[in-house]
């Protein structure tokens, strides 16, 4: 059974998913790139969700970010669809893109909250497949976190050019293509921070990342970012490191503690309510945050 989501809108969450057999589907290349940065600011565009920091390698994607319960739902959906279809229709692949439902674990603290922007920073070098995390070739935060970089990403509007070529009016894909900005949001526990402060906090992160990620990679030399950019994006790894999902992300154990006392008397009241919805009491009240079941169709 999938773990029921427990979501609180003033409350960061580390967001991650993985493709199928996690083949190399997202492998970096500018096209992808440009691809999966506008699905993210189409995203952010449409839906009131704040994002901190992300990275995406050739197989996976981190994301902290927060929101209601529904926006961080319809923005998700919206990401993993697009990518699905847009990403998947440039590397030729038409089955399954991702290997299942996404995970997002709430982060409870400011030093967790760092130490997942850190584990974030370290993606490409901990692998082994770059020597510095800023020579990872797919698209991550550091160019907004580190230097403060303002980016922009060009969103097709496929559904509006698709109708209108149905007209026997000439249409060119550039009157349907939007410039949108890539907007990060600071760290909660940074945001009284001055820019220059911030940037000296994210440069710090970095370095502790790439530090960690050598001693962890040790006098093994990295694959290179020229041979990453030559990998076949069907290719399956032949191994895949496999953990179980951590229920949250604290430095803390108290509020460990009192995070997973708190999720299971969520979780009590939002079956004693499934049980009352789907035995026809259908104004039961659900605990915020949460999607009501399905009703099975009357026979």
């Amino acid at each position: 059974m999938r773990p029921i989501r427990f979501f609180q809108a003033d409350q960061l969450y580390f967001v991650t998913n993985r493709t199928i057999q996690s083949r190399l589907l997202m492998r970096p290349s500018p096209l992808i790139n440009q691809t999966i940065g506008a699905i993210v600011c189409r995203g952010l565009q449409r839906y009131p969700v704040k994002l901190y920091a992300f990275v995406f390698t050739s197989n996976h994607f981190h994301l902290v970010l927060s929101g209601r319960s529904i926006h961080i739902a319809r923005f998700m959906a919206h990401l993993q669809s697009n990518i699905a279809r847009r990403v998947g229709a440039l590397v030729d692949w038409r089955g399954k893109f991702w290997a299942r439902r996404y995970s997002a674990e709430p982060i409870l603290d400011d030093d967790a909250l760092v130490g997942r922007l850190q584990y974030i920073f370290e993606h490409g070098t901990k692998e082994g497949l770059v020597s510095r995390a800023q020579k990872w070739p797919g698209l991550t935060s550091i160019p907004e976190l580190v230097h403060g970089t303002q980016r922009n990403f060009h969103w097709f509007h496929s559904a509006r050019y698709q109708i209108a070529s149905q007209s026997r009016v000439e249409v060119k894909r550039k009157d349907f293509t939007e410039e949108l900005p890539l907007t990060l949001h600071p760290l909660p526990c940074w945001q009284t921070l001055s820019k220059e402060q911030r940037l000296q906090r994210a440069r710090k992160t970095l370095e502790a990342a790439n530090h960690n990620a050598r001693a962890h990679r040790g006098n093994k030399p990295p694959l290179g970012r020229a041979k990453v950019l030559e990998q076949h994006p069907h290719t399956r790894p032949k191994a895949t490191k496999r953990s179980n999902r951590p229920m949250c992300h604290s430095s803390c154990p108290m509020l460990r503690k009192q995070f997973k006392q708190a999720y299971k008397a969520f979780l009590q009241a939002y079956w004693e309510a499934s049980k009352l919805f789907t035995t026809g009491t259908l104004s039961t009240e659900f605990p915020p945050g949460t999607f009501r079941p399905g009703l099975a169709p009357e026979t």
